[in-house]
């Protein structure tokens, strides 16, 4: 930071944002290991989203939180299945995620 108070250089600046980046992401990813690191997390988890009132507002919601939830998982080379889906303006969606 001191350099790039000093210098007009931007390579400095552009050599500093793409750190601060991988900094980021590697405390992202350290933070999640130690997050996940008790005796039982190796464990399957199962989630259910629930729409809830609302209408269609609150089905399209609990649509978006799946897909959330399976390109994290993807991401993550987790295993999963959808164990149930209930379609519908009160639907109802259960995920099974298997680590």
């Amino acid at each position: 930071m001191e350099l790039l108070a000093n210098d007009e250089d931007k390579s400095i600046e552009e050599e500093l944002v793409l750190n601060l980046k991988q900094i980021t992401a590697d405390l992202d990813s350290f933070e999640e290991d130690v997050i996940l690191s008790e005796n039982y997390d190796s464990y399957p988890a199962i989630v259910t989203i629930h729409p809830g009132a609302g209408g269609t507002e609150s089905h399209d919601w609990a649509e978006m939180l799946l897909r959330m939830y399976r390109k994290w998982m993807d991401a993550k080379n987790f295993k999963y299945r959808i164990t149930d889906c209930l379609p519908g303006e009160e639907a109802e969606l259960k995920v099974s995620l298997l680590r």
